[in-house]
């Protein structure tokens, strides 16, 4: 009886073990998930407050030009809701990663394309160049990945910065280079 308890003992220490990770892991899903659902509502914020602000002596041009930039994060924003929905059923039926071979410059595309309204409200250019890339990887984790380094770098980068964004592959590696001003 004493081996067993101690075998049960020893089997709660491990499941206790397995769920402190699980926590922990979740407390970083939600952080990354708020962190990538603000850059966007910054700009819609941001761009609607404008209109909201100064409609009224605006020239319809810059009011198209920011009408652009508000629907541009929406539907940015729903993208980004809708990946994490789909990956959280995912991850909900057990499924875990995800490994396909993908078009990388496409991620990064949407990525940068996801962040040029933020950007371009706090007058910061972003260059660089996306070349095609394949590879084989989890598209849900790298597009995630991508939208942490582009959104820390619209975060700390002051206005009339620019920020960097170059894909690129030697057959090998494929490298992702984010850089910032900020």
């Amino acid at each position: 009886q004493v081996d067993q308890l101690e075998r049960r003992e020893a089997e709660l220490d491990l499941a206790r073990s397995e769920l402190l990770a699980l926590n922990n892991d979740k407390d970083r899903l939600f952080s990354i998930l708020a962190h990538d659902l603000l850059g966007p509502f910054n700009a819609i914020i941001g761009f609607s407050g404008l209109l909201k602000m100064r409609a009224e002596h605006l020239n319809p041009e810059k009011i198209v030009e920011a009408a652009d930039a508000i629907n541009e994060s929406a539907t940015g924003l729903h993208q980004l809701l809708a990946s994490l929905l789909e990956w959280s059923k995912a991850q909900m039926d057990g499924a875990s990663v995800n490994f396909q071979l993908i078009d990388v410059d496409q991620i990064v595309s949407a990525v940068r394309e996801l962040f040029l309204a933020s950007a371009r409200q706090k007058n910061i250019r972003i260059v660089g160049e996306i070349l095609p890339v394949k590879a084989t990887t989890d598209a849900d984790m790298l597009a995630a990945i991508v939208r942490n380094l582009v959104s820390n770098a619209v975060k700390f980068t002051p206005s009339e910065g620019e920020i960097s964004l170059n894909l690129e592959s030697d057959n090998q590696w494929v490298n992702i280079r984010v850089a910032d001003t900020g």
